[in-house]
């Protein structure tokens, strides 16, 4: 006859703690993955923060170190003394030679001397198109009571950290000395997205005035003369004066960008800077934190079905296979039967005491047996 394989209820309920586990696993999995990703997106919004203040910083900065030259140069008597040259007996040779050293020297971009109305008479910038230029823009006024201030500054189509002072010279001449940090020029943009290791852009109401991120097109050229058009950024930034934040395609990259506000003349012009960080380099790292994550995840339900499994047979089928090859042995008609086997599972729970009952059983039939042979 065909032997009918015998059934065993270690395979349903180990396929039971699998399945269940497996399960469960995946859950686990799964919720890592998500949260892990939460995460890191919110890493990277308050990552974005960080670099808006780190910015802002190094723009005070600049400002502060326009003011400490100015104030610098308004007490060097060589400077006053080349004003009374320039502007009483016209020899503008020595003050435009101070001022061109003092460019280069300082790293500035221009300096202007300025009447007591406020027009430009003497500058190292080479075309002056309009000489009040920085009258018309109230920079003079904002004096006010104080002896010297700096600011941001839009005018003559750029923008423009100023430090402007009141100067009076040994022959009387009253006025004004400017000097000013130009910010739309290519190499302060490139020198603010190497600091924020991120992309950077100047905007005058939705047009860039500068920026760091090249043009698509192949030209080698910038964005720069190109228009945003997401009117809730404008909305939000101009009109409510927040931060905005987008992912947002620039030329041909997805970028998750921070808009900001930037107060320029007291708010009179709508000026605001952008901070870009490229989606493919947080997609990335998303997708490597998350990777990492999930992986150790599986690791540890996979060693901890392991351990359940191999509990599960150690405290329960083994006792339960030991019991039930006892109880076989009792049960075949056999001269060979042993009645010394004992299962020995001393433990003090409901497999441990089905074991001792059984063993007891055996060792009452062994009794039994011995006084029918006496």
């Amino acid at each position: 006859e065909k032997k009918v394989g015998k059934k065993s209820i270690k395979t349903p309920i180990i396929f039971f703690f699998l399945f269940g586990f497996a399960v469960c696993a995946f859950g686990v999995v799964m919720s890592s993955s998500v949260s892990a990703k939460k995460a890191l997106d919110s890493y990277f919004y308050q990552e974005m923060e960080t670099k808006h203040e780190a910015f802002l910083i190094a723009l005070t900065q600049r400002g502060e170190r326009l003011f400490s030259s100015l104030t610098l140069l308004i007490e060097n008597p060589t400077f006053l003394e080349d004003i009374d040259e320039a502007y009483f007996n016209n020899d503008r040779f020595s003050l435009t030679k101070f001022l061109n050293d003092l460019q280069r020297t300082i790293g500035i971009s221009n300096a202007h001397i300025l009447n007591s109305d406020g027009t430009i008479l003497f500058s190292s910038q080479k075309l002056i198109t309009d000489p009040n230029m920085l009258k018309k823009n109230d920079i003079v006024s904002a004096l006010k009571s104080k002896k010297i201030i700096y600011q941001l500054s839009y005018f003559d189509k750029r923008l423009s950290y100023v430090a402007i002072a009141k100067i009076e010279t040994p022959n009387g001449f009253n006025g004004y000395a400017v000097i000013e940090d130009n910010l739309i020029v290519d190499e302060v943009s490139d020198q603010f997205s190497r600091m924020l290791n991120a992309e950077f852009t100047i905007y005058q109401d939705n047009l860039r005035i500068a920026t760091s991120i090249y043009n698509p097109d192949g030209s080698g050229g910038r964005l720069t003369g190109t228009r945003m058009t997401y009117q809730d950024v404008l909305d939000t930034v101009y009109e409510q004066k927040q931060s905005y934040s987008v992912e947002q395609q620039l030329g041909l990259d997805e970028y998750l960008v921070l808009y900001f506000p930037a107060n320029v003349d007291n708010g009179k012009h709508n000026i605001m800077f952008s901070i870009a960080v490229s989606k493919a380099l947080v997609d990335t790292t998303v997708g490597t934190v998350v990777g990492s994550s999930v992986t150790a995840s599986a690791f540890q339900t996979i060693f901890l079905i392991v351990l359940v499994v191999s509990t599960i047979v150690l405290m329960i089928f083994k006792p339960l296979g030991k019991a039930a090859n006892a109880i076989k042995n009792l049960a075949e008609e056999s001269e060979e039967t042993d009645l010394t086997y004992r299962i020995n599972f001393n433990k003090d729970n409901e497999i441990g005491r089905l074991c001792k009952d059984v063993d007891k059983f055996i060792l009452r039939q062994q009794n039994l047996i011995l006084e029918l042979k006496l």
